[in-house]
């Protein structure tokens, strides 16, 4: 029968000691609850939970007390270099673990594994309302989680994990697992270091990380050498998801190498109404670095409307290759979002190297410092409704040598005399419905425009058409497998067919924006109708 016990300095606990209710917790069948109160300071805390589920509750003021508030302490420095937590399954059984209204603190490396805390095997662990920070490992500063395919661990929006370190990997938080452990984070992480993986090392983990109600989500991490937010291999699957509310961030990471925001090797990203702003890399992806049959998809998340920018790759650096992106070999999936403001020596915003980029209702635009905004090495890239404007610093927009080249109902308008293609070699191309500010030689034949696009103002960032855009109503839409998305940069359904506006080829608008006669994102002015 469930038990509860009360540790604390006053009459009503049952306990002064931590170490030894848990003990008596697991003597007792079923999952037993343990309130820890904030009037006794807990110093050299090396717990062990072992085969046993159990809730460690802290906040309470005193023993007495029956609703908890704030966090109540505990310290691993003083003792022995230990996890302050240790929760253990060595028996092969599920187990639940919660932990609540905690502040883990001071815990240092035991076998390099887990200075806050340390879980294994089936475990399910929750945390809620818990703060890590001050702890340090060679693996997982704050939490080291090695766990079986049963083994989860869930951590809870008002939950934080900064100030911890790692002399190898993980900073964070360390996941590994040979039968893909479920780790889903919902907190915010920020301020963690260590060599790979300033904020998460996973190997592979399914990671899930959903946007915070409160802070910023996954932030200032840093690594030594990759991966300055997350760092993903052995078929791990990171998955992030913002929504109307909140978007998932991954700001202001650095790797001093390669992946500011996320380093993969061999393992899938999947972005969701994401923010990938402000980070850094010293060489190459200045958000991501992807590499050796990595996928990556990077989407708004449903029913995004105008103005709302519901994915976003801004004001990201590489000291050498890809401000936003460096992919090598395997596959990009890249679609309504605003690649805004990057900066590399080498592919401003994009470089594939031996891959397959899907690029789909993009805006591409500010992005400066390299000779190409779009730089291709034996690569397929196909482009639909994209917007390529307003770069700065570079010869030619997109470059390189292609496998496959394709290009349609896009604008590539740059400031005059710029090259917009130029490509060494190319296997297959295909070219329709494309406005050039400088018609390139191997489009010669498809159905192209050289015109101002008339955005409506430029200068403020908004590329979308205005009401006597000449690329409003001027093209067919390619076929359904080539897009699947068919909502523009807004979130509006593509070929609104303008009133008083004759076809060109179709009632569908070049570029990432659709024009119609809806109102305008702010809500207020409702757009002219075009007049010719």
């Amino acid at each position: 029968m469930a038990a509860t016990y009360a540790v604390g300095a006053d009459a009503a606990c049952t306990h002064t000691d931590l170490a030894l209710a848990i003990s008596q917790a697991q003597s007792n069948p079923g999952t037993d609850f343990i309130h820890i109160a904030r009037n006794q300071s807990y110093s050299a805390v090396a717990l062990n939970i072992s085969n046993q589920s159990v809730w460690l509750i802290g906040g309470y003021s005193d023993c007495a007390d029956t609703v908890p508030s704030g966090r109540t302490t505990l310290n691993g420095a003083g003792g022995a270099a230990d996890s302050v937590i240790e929760i253990l399954a060595g028996d092969g059984s599920v187990r639940d673990v919660y932990l609540q209204n905690l502040a883990i603190t001071g815990g240092e490396p035991d076998a390099d594994f887990g200075g806050g805390i340390e879980i294994d095997g089936s475990n399910r662990v929750t945390l809620n309302n818990v703060s890590l920070s001050g702890n340090s490992s060679g693996r997982g500063g704050a939490i080291h989680f090695n766990g079986t395919l049963s083994g989860r661990l869930i951590i809870d929006a008002a939950s934080q994990i900064f100030g911890n370190s790692a002399t190898d990997a993980g900073g964070g938080i360390y996941c590994s697992s040979s039968a893909g452990t479920l780790l889903r984070f919902e907190g915010n992480l920020f301020d963690n270091e260590a060599l790979n993986g300033g904020g998460i090392y996973a190997d592979h983990c399914s990671v899930t990380i959903i946007a915070p109600t409160v802070g910023d989500g996954v932030y200032f991490n840093r690594a030594s050498g990759s991966g300055g937010g997350v760092y993903a291999r052995n078929s791990s699957q990171i998955v992030g998801l913002g929504d109307a509310h909140f978007l998932v961030n991954f700001n202001l990471n650095d790797a001093s190498f390669d992946g500011g925001a996320f380093w993969l090797d061999n393992s899938g990203l999947t972005l969701v109404g994401a923010q990938l702003n402000s980070n850094s890399a010293g060489r190459d992806g200045g958000a991501i670095h992807a590499q050796s049959s990595a996928a990556v998809t990077m989407v708004p998340f449903d029913g995004c409307q105008g103005g709302m920018r519901c994915s976003r790759l801004e004001d990201n650096l590489a000291g050498s290759n890809g401000g936003a992106i460096n992919m090598i070999g395997h596959r990009l999936d890249l679609r309504g979002t605003w690649v805004m403001a990057n900066q590399a020596v080498t592919a401003s915003a994009i470089r594939l190297a031996n891959s397959d980029a899907w690029l789909q209702g993009n805006i591409i635009a500010r992005n400066s410092l390299a000779q190409t905004v779009i730089q291709s090495a034996n690569s397929d890239l196909r482009l639909y409704y994209n917007t390529v404007t307003h770069n700065t610093d570079f010869n030619t927009a997109i470059s390189g040598s292609f496998g496959a080249l394709e290009i349609h109902n896009s604008i590539i308008y740059e400031a005059p005399g710029l090259s917009t293609i130029n490509a060494s070699s190319i296997q297959s191309s295909s070219f329709d419905c494309i406005d050039f500010s400088l018609l390139p030689f191997i489009v010669i034949g498809a159905d192209f425009i050289v015109t101002d696009p008339l955005f409506v103002n430029p200068a403020a960032d908004d590329f979308r058409l205005s009401a006597n855009s000449p690329l409003i109503d001027y093209c067919y839409n390619p076929t359904a497998t080539s897009v699947p998305r068919l909502l523009d940069i807004d979130g509006q359904q593509r070929g609104f067919d303008a009133p008083g506006v004759p076809n060109h080829s179709g009632p569908f608008d070049l570029g990432a924006d659709e024009w119609s006669d809806q109102l305008y994102f702010d809500g207020f002015e409702t757009p002219q109708i075009p007049t010719g």
